[in-house]
This record gives structure tokens, sequence and C-alpha cells, in this order.
């Protein structure tokens, strides 16, 4: 009997594992007291492109029960899209940090913000 829920718990376990990674995120940067303020903003913004992502890669549940209708698909993506955008002039510093300002620790990026030339 318990191998035909065997999927259903498996489904419900990851869902439920993801719910946690999130709100667990959340709380923990909303409630850090950063020496920066805008690390809370650019935190958050990572996080809710997890969830928005989180959802677009399972969403039938959602479509089956009616909480989403046509068009929601469309609606996911343009908010994934919104997301990127605003978090692109901070993928380098996300991608990018360093302790020490005069070692880089890849080609990608320097202490003068000359990514191309070098």
């Amino acid at each position: 009997m318990n191998e035909l829920f065997a999927t259903d718990i498996e489904k419900m376990t990851r869902a439920h594992m993801i719910l946690l990674m999130f709100t667990s995120n959340r709380d923990l940067t909303s409630n850090h007291a950063f020496k920066d303020a805008k690390i809370t903003e650019v935190l958050e913004l990572v996080n809710k492109m997890f969830a928005v992502k989180q959802i677009m890669a399972s969403h039938s549940a959602l479509y089956e029960t009616g909480f989403f209708k046509t068009g929601s698909n469309l609606l996911l993506e343009e908010a994934f899209k919104k997301l990127l955008v605003q978090l692109r002039p901070h993928m380098l510093g996300l991608v990018e940090f360093n302790t020490c300002a005069d070692i880089t620790p890849s080609v990608i990026g320097n202490k003068f913000g000359d990514i191309y030339e070098a």
C-alpha cells in the first residue's frame, strides 16, 4: 500500500524542503543586520527569483487545483525576466565577492571595475 503513495510523498517532501529553504532564507536575510543595507535588498531579489523559478519548474498542481488559470505561465515568465533585469547590476558582486581588496579571485572582475580590459 505504501508503494502507491511513494511518489506523492516524494513530491510533498520536495515541496516542503523548497518551502523551508525559501522561508529560512527570507527570515535570515530580513532579520540579519548587514553592514550595508543594500545587501538585504539584493538577497531578497535572489530569494524571489528562487521562488519564481521553483514555481515555474513544478506548477502543474497549481493548474490542477485551479489556483493558476490560463496565462499564468506567461505571467511567471515575465516576473522572472523582470527579476533578472533588477538583479543584473548586482550579478558581478554576487559572483565575484572578495574580502581582500588587492586580490581578484578571477579574471572576470577586478577592484577597478574594468572587466573587459582585463
